[in-house]
């Protein structure tokens, strides 16, 4: 006799979605080095499927909802795990920015769905050693708007553009101080 005539309802268990993360948990755990080489594992009550199936039933499973450890660092266990959406499980990684945010610590990409600044604007702004508070309030069209002042005013935008970006010049200052040319391998004299 085969298993699923034996009891066709677990047999069908099986191929449920809540069956796959349980699986996928045990595969990670024993064979991904970001798991088991970190000593994470998964709980005795949970080695088995039915004990991992009751307390997800339990504690609000449902199948919009992905599984969280809370601590990053613990086991996969019923004090250390909860059932969020997948937008937020997405924000929950050992990869996350954490940044403080009008006196609250949040990812940067909180911030960024916060402050109404694209994630990649803000997180690169970062990267160049700008504070918080400026990557947020500048501008994030201050080079269309540079390229038209220096197309009003007949200079060379690269120029002006490394003047400020790179030398730290004022804009002022960037624009206003004459072009001295392009040099023999093509870039420009500040």
């Amino acid at each position: 006799m085969k298993n699923y005539e034996r009891d066709p309802i677990k047999y069908a268990d099986h191929h449920s979605r809540l069956h796959k993360i349980w699986s996928c948990m045990k595969y990670r755990c024993n064979h991904n080095k970001q798991y088991a080489g970190r000593g994470i594992k998964v709980c005795d009550e949970w080695q088995l499927y039915e004990g991992f199936r009751d307390w997800a039933k339990s504690n609000g499973y449902q199948d919009d909802l992905t599984i969280e450890r809370i601590d990053v660092n613990g086991n996969y266990c019923p004090s250390n795990c909860k059932w969020i959406p997948f937008e937020e499980q997405a924000r929950n990684r050992t990869t996350t920015k954490w940044v403080e945010y009008n006196g609250v610590e949040m990812s940067l990409a909180e911030v960024a769905s916060l402050s109404g600044v694209d994630y990649k604007l803000l997180h690169g702004r970062l990267a160049k050693g700008w504070d918080l508070e400026r990557a947020i309030s500048e501008p994030t069209s201050k080079r269309k708007e540079l390229r038209e002042k220096c197309e009003a005013l007949g200079v060379n935008y690269k120029c002006v553009y490394q003047r400020i970006f790179k030398l730290g010049w004022t804009e002022e200052k960037a624009l206003n101080t004459p072009f001295l040319g392009i040099g023999a391998n093509q870039s420009s004299y500040v």
